[in-house]
């Protein structure tokens, strides 16, 4: 029985009871039937790919065949144009001379007649063989364009994903590192409020230091000093 795309699809396996999954023999034994079938379709498609070739090496010779012909048939009735010219050299000699007959035109009717049918089968073979030439193309073609623009969505799609993650990473980066600058930015303005607050302590205390010694000098006697 030939395998068809509904068979795939329709395709149910029955789940093992051990585990989860599918019972392995009945899905290799359908993959062996897909492989059958696919082997077949490519053997199938290369035996008409032959028949489509001898078709056209077919209708190429016909037309070769045609081309030769058609020269023969017109040159056929040409022959008796000669006899008026003969008529004209002889009229001196000759008193009376009778009209010639146009026999080739029968011939030709015959010629015609005995080549019309296989130029007809000929032809409407040639037509099918080219219809059919020109259907496969527009199949592929389709197929093609097809395939084409599924890669080129999927490749947008892609991008357009990349390029939106690395927006986001972007911006989250950035927001880092702008974090990071306004806590040191903190950290600096601390340390110069600190600095600030350490040296005016540090010069109140050095005031009340050379303060001190200038009141304990002139509490001492100069005497006291001298001895």
């Amino acid at each position: 029985m030939p395998l068809t795309p509904e068979d795939v699809v329709e395709k149910r396996f029955n789940p093992t009871r051990v585990r989860e999954g599918y019972a392995q023999d009945e899905v290799d034994d359908f993959l062996d039937e897909v492989v059958a079938e696919l082997r077949r379709l490519n053997a199938e498609n290369a035996e008409l790919r032959g028949q489509l070739n001898q078709c056209q090496a077919r209708v190429s010779e016909l037309t070769r065949a045609g081309a030769q012909t058609a020269p023969a048939a017109e040159a056929a009735p040409a022959a008796p144009e000669e006899a008026p010219e003969v008529v004209a050299q002889a009229a001196p000699e000759v008193v009376v001379v009778p009209e010639p007959s146009p026999a080739p035109a029968p011939a030709e009717a015959q010629v015609d007649a005995a080549g019309t049918p296989g130029g007809e089968d000929a032809a409407a073979r040639a037509a099918g063989v080219i219809a059919l030439a020109q259907r496969l193309h527009d199949e592929y073609v389709r197929e093609g364009e097809s395939q084409r623009d599924a890669l080129v969505m999927a490749a947008h799609e892609e991008a357009e994903r990349l390029v939106a993650e690395a927006e986001e990473k972007r911006d989250r980066t950035l927001g880092d590192l702008e974090g990071r600058r306004l806590q040191l930015q903190q950290s600096i303005q601390q340390l110069h409020g600190r600095e600030t607050t350490y040296r005016e302590q540090l010069e109140q205390f050095m005031a009340t230091q050379l303060e001190d010694l200038r009141r304990v000098a002139r509490a001492v006697p100069d005497d006291a000093v001298t001895s």
